[in-house]
């Protein structure tokens, strides 16, 4: 019998790296496309992971990049919202 993974598909840590990245690629000029996460190499094909774990990877990078023109204000409020946002994820998965 296969058991199900109820784990969280991310840390909030991990979340907060990406996002934080995604972020500083837009202010460096990336494209959107530049997301890393839309490499073959990232993607769960590739790296084996859960697709909700690659999905919460992408997702994170992209609202970071898109948070661009946001105020330190806004960015803050932004990460609590992220936070509380995979802690119902994960409580939704168990």
């Amino acid at each position: 019998m296969m058991t199900e993974d109820r784990s969280p598909p991310l840390r909030v840590e991990e979340a907060l790296e990406i996002w934080r990245a995604g972020r500083r690629a837009a202010v460096a000029g990336h494209a959107w496309s530049d997301n890393p996460f839309l490499t073959r190499a990232n993607m769960p094909a590739a790296t084996g992971e859960a697709l909700a774990a690659w999905s919460a990877k992408h997702d994170a990078w992209q609202e970071g990049f898109e948070a661009e023109d946001l105020s330190e204000t806004d960015i803050a409020a932004a990460l609590r919202l992220l936070g509380g946002l995979l802690t119902r994820l994960g409580r939704r998965a168990q």
